[in-house]
């Protein structure tokens, strides 16, 4: 943009530079975001929580369900907009904490609340339970929500 805008006021070979950089930045972009994307993942298996994320440096963490200490849940503008969270497991191992990325609000919170049985219950509002019409559910059934 801002070689675009000094092309548009001193040289048009600016423009062209600009417009190389778009053509060749916007597929790459477009390319590393679907592999991203791809590449995203958070189940339970067993007794551990397993996460994955990245692209250009893509990780995979398997952690004893039994460690996690804490949960964080992180939601950006972006997220808000698009109803996903980012969920982290805190634990007193390796690296400390290890995130879901970019999961469904509700299944996020689910994932966390099945993880580890108890620990994030008290922090959950429950939702109506289905075919229970408008009135909360104060029975424990329902699905959790923000």
């Amino acid at each position: 943009l801002l070689l675009a805008l000094l092309g548009a006021r001193l040289t048009p070979v600016l423009l062209w530079t600009a417009l190389g950089w778009a053509v060749v930045a916007v597929p790459v972009g477009v390319a590393l975001a679907l592999d991203a994307y791809r590449s995203l993942g958070h189940t339970l298996s067993g007794g551990y929580l397993v996460t994955r994320s990245g692209t250009l440096r893509r990780s995979t963490a398997a952690l004893q369900r039994a460690g996690v200490i804490g949960w964080t849940v992180r939601q950006s503008w972006f997220q808000r907009r698009a109803g996903l969270v980012s969920v982290t497991a805190t634990t007193a191992a390796g690296a400390g904490a290890y995130t879901a990325r970019d999961a469904d609000a509700g299944e996020g919170l689910l994932f966390a609340a099945e993880a580890v049985p108890g620990l994030l219950e008290p922090f959950l509002e429950r939702g109506p339970a289905p075919g229970a019409g408008a009135h909360p559910d104060r029975t424990g059934a329902g699905t959790p929500t923000a």
